[in-house]
């Protein structure tokens, strides 16, 4: 009885330690790692969640999350976890990976080291704002309504070239051709007068000379 007994107590011991060894050690090398992406159509936003639990945090461990070439998580040191949610615009497509380094699995080959992505499409449709033109695109320049002066408009230079041909018409109406030819007769009469009376006067003198001898 008391050597039943002593074998019970040992297989009772034995079988504790053995529960809080499993529940102690599996968790520690169980490294597990959870993440989503997924657009909520309701909000209009994508959102990323990303859980590790689990790590080893003998050292330390590295997370790093983008989304297409933007870092929502830059190198980030974790201990044995690490979460975070991020949210970005719904009516764009993303494509979000998530880098995992476990310092006790550096090549990757347990699984604990990883990269992976996940593509979220567009779930609702881009607001108008981002696509109606603005009013300066379509409204026409000052500059292009300005009518240019009409050719066919007379000049000042016009009107009195128009003007100096009468001038000088009424110019050559003024009579100086009469003034000349009146003054032309008179003299010709008087010389013929002059040269009448300077015959008449040789012809006396000569009567008076024969006269007198």
């Amino acid at each position: 009885m008391q050597f039943a007994r002593k074998a019970l107590g040992v297989s009772a011991v034995t079988a504790v330690a053995a529960t809080l060894w499993v529940g102690l050690a599996a968790p520690a090398s169980a490294h597990n790692k959870t993440w989503t992406a997924a657009c909520d159509t309701k909000t209009g936003k994508t959102t990323v969640s990303v859980d590790l639990t689990y790590y080893n945090a003998d050292k330390a461990n590295t997370v790093e999350l983008k989304d297409n070439d933007t870092e929502l998580v830059a190198v980030t040191n974790f201990p044995d976890s690490f979460k975070t949610d991020k949210t970005v615009a719904g009516d764009v497509a993303h494509t979000f990976t998530l880098t995992v380094k476990a310092w006790d699995d550096t090549d990757g080959k347990k699984g604990f080291s990883f990269t992976q992505k996940q593509t979220v499409p567009a779930c609702v449709k881009p607001t108008s704002s981002s696509v109606a033109p603005t009013s300066s695109s379509v409204a026409p320049s000052s500059s292009a309504v300005v009518a240019p002066p009409s050719s066919n408009a007379p000049s000042s230079s016009a009107t009195s070239v128009t003007t100096s041909p009468a001038a000088v018409a009424a110019a050559t109406e003024n009579p100086l051709a009469n003034t000349g030819a009146s003054v032309t007769l008179p003299l010709l009469l008087g010389g013929g007068l002059l040269a009448a009376g300077a015959v008449a006067l040789f012809a006396v003198r000569r009567t008076r000379r024969n006269s007198g001898q």
